[in-house]
């Protein structure tokens, strides 16, 4: 998304556009300019409707101009419309023969081969780059070309192709919010007397052209990559150099798909960029091809091999760099455990959805592949985390960080440093007295936390914060929900911390915490507290802050509280028909009460209410 929109201004909390009338009707139309509220306060939501937004404008200019009876036609000055088709379909040839001024870089290459592996020709991928573009992830790519087998030809290729696809995303971004800015100087150049709506009209048509123009060479270095990286295939499965526009290559058609996806809401960030991996993987390893060749033993060469890959293989220091084929070698070799069971059927299922959606668009695809792929789990299986024991909870709570350490940043070591005003402080015993997610307490702000009648409790909702890059989204919509605060949590003076936030001004109730690429809140806390439990001798096999939402579920089930206040605290779908019937908001009074009951038999935290005297 651009960083600016031209128009989009923020009143009071609230998004807007702001227009500034057309020169040629600001002398009948009553205002100098028109506004359309976008009625969001989140900023990624009201560059979606930015288009819409600007679209609702130009009908009432329109209405208006159609409004001005006998007043006197403006002068065309405007070059003919097949003027601009014209320039748009040379600008377009002008973008296709980039390939062709590829060879002196190449050549260069060649002549320096030492110079090219360095990145001094081209640049190799880094680390400086947002992981929210899964498409355009220097790791994903430092696996291709390491995949390459050393031919510099390959390599060459993939880093091209790497810069085009960045270029190709951010011209489709710009698009989809009708952001035409680059374009408006060209345009200007190329029709100096075009102004207004004409004006905007060819530079989008200049965008366009250029987008076209670069999917076909995506498309065509795709099967240029195809030939160099799989080895000689027979004349019955041969592929077309070009596919047809009913039957594109995989990487071109799920461009379409992600963008349907992403403008219809229906993928958070975390699952579109688990949605392109799982993409990625598939084309690494079974290729890139026509969407209708893809067959069931596509499917199940896929299935066979990231059943032996490891989970997170990329964060494996020996497989780094390797290609998934060579990663699964390495992997069974040293005898690193797979993924599990739930992670490969998700990835399943995303491939299942894409071929879905190529059945329902394109008319060529008859079939899908991963239909009926998935594999069967074990009845009531848990989600692949276990509660913490007694023991594990008395060793958590009586660490240094919670009796006093030596300093902030020597948490581990005893001392008379006290950590009430740190998230390390009060993420777990949140945790294990309201079972909420991770992110859901991380992301807490201020006013989060509030007071109906005498009863304190959090209130987790999807109300934006002021800064954009945090995402306010809950997992689920029976997500949103007010948890009571435990007597406990108020005997520990968790409101004196709230009060302090408060007097400092500050919005998040954890203010040291940051969003990482894809606007989500845990990843520092959650790296911190892997390391803690590791110093506490609790971590293993399981076992991470997830563990707090089992060991409340238990513990609420051991107090005596009622299944569907447990569910309504927890933030799961009531059974059945009951989710659909009635406001969908519990008695704050009857979660109080069941909130009183929960009880943690065995453990002992007085050392924490009497630190609080």
């Amino acid at each position: 998304m651009p960083s600016h929109l031209t128009g989009l201004t923020l009143k009071g909390r609230v998004w807007w556009i702001r227009f500034r009338i057309p020169a040629d009707i600001s002398a009948t139309y009553p205002k100098r300019e028109e506004l359309e509220n976008l009625e969001t306060r989140d900023r990624a939501v009201a560059e979606r409707r930015y288009p819409d937004g600007l679209k609702a404008i130009q009908a009432r200019l329109d209405q208006h101009r159609a409004s001005i009876v006998g007043a006197p036609k403006p002068p065309v000055t405007t070059m003919p419309t097949d003027h601009h088709a014209a320039c748009a379909a040379r600008y377009a040839e002008l973008v296709k023969a980039q390939p062709l001024r590829r060879r002196a870089l190449l050549q260069r290459a060649r002549d320096d081969e030492a110079a090219f592996w360095r990145g001094e020709i081209i640049p190799l991928p880094d680390d400086n780059v947002d992981d929210a573009d899964y498409d355009l992830r220097p790791d994903f790519w430092r696996d291709r070309i390491a995949a390459a087998e050393g031919t510099l030809e390959t390599a060459f290729l993939y880093l091209v192709d790497r810069e085009q696809r960045k270029r190709l995303a951010l011209l489709q971004n710009r698009h989809s919010i009708g952001d035409c800015d680059e374009f408006l100087n060209l345009a200007r150049k190329l029709d100096p007397s075009s102004k207004g709506a004409p004006l905007d009209s060819f530079a989008f048509d200049l965008m366009l052209s250029e987008i076209h123009a670069l999917q076909d060479i995506a498309a065509k270095d795709q099967t240029r990559l195809a030939r160099l990286t799989r080895p000689p295939i027979s004349a019955t499965e041969a592929v077309p150099v070009a596919a047809p526009k009913d039957n594109p290559l995989l990487s071109v058609a799920r461009v379409e798909w992600l963008k349907e996806k992403v403008h219809g809401s229906d993928l958070t960030a975390g699952h579109l960029g688990a949605s392109q991996e799982a993409i990625d993987l598939f084309i690494e390893i079974v290729g890139d091809k026509p969407i209708a060749s893809y067959r069931k033993s596509d499917a199940r060469d896929y299935k066979a091999l990231v059943s032996t890959l490891p989970p997170n293989r990329r964060k494996t220091k020996a497989l780094r760099g390797l290609s998934a084929r060579a990663a699964a070698a390495e992997a069974s070799r040293l005898k690193l455990p797979p993924m599990g069971v739930e992670t490969i059927n998700k990835r399943l299922a995303i491939l299942s959805s894409v071929f879905k959606w190529l059945q329902q668009n394109y008319d060529a695809v008859t079939i899908n592949p991963f239909d009926g792929a998935t594999i069967a789990e074990k009845a009531n299986a848990r989600d692949g985390k276990n509660p913490f024991t007694l023991v594990d909870l008395t060793a958590i709570f009586a660490a240094p960080i919670y009796t006093g350490c030596a300093s902030a940043r020597d948490w581990s070591t005893p001392g008379t440093f006290g950590m009430r005003d740190k998230a390390v402080f009060w993420l777990p015993l949140l945790g294990l007295y309201t079972g909420a997610r991770a992110n859901e307490l991380c992301k807490l702000k201020v006013t989060d936390v509030r007071q109906e009648g005498d009863i304190w409790y959090l209130d987790i909702n999807e109300e934006a914060h002021s800064n954009p890059k945090i995402r306010p989204n809950v997992k689920t919509p029976s997500s949103v929900r007010r948890i009571p605060l435990h007597p406990d949590l108020i005997a520990f003076r968790f409101l004196d911390h709230v009060d302090a936030q408060r007097t400092n001004r500050a919005e998040l109730l954890f203010s040291e915490l940051k969003p990482n690429a894809i606007g989500k809140m845990q990843d520092g806390f959650g790296k911190h507290f892997r390391r803690f439990l590791i110093s506490v001798g609790v971590k293993r096999a399981k076992i991470d802050f997830h563990s707090f939402r089992h060991t409340w579920v238990d513990a609420c089930a051991n107090s005596g509280i009622a299944d569907g206040t447990t569910l309504r605290l927890k933030g799961d779908a009531l059974p059945g028909t009951l989710n659909r019937y009635g406001n969908g908001k519990a008695d704050l009074e009857l979660l109080a009460a069941g909130m009183e009951l929960l009880d943690f038999k065995g453990l002992d935290l007085d050392h924490i209410k009497k630190r609080s005297e």
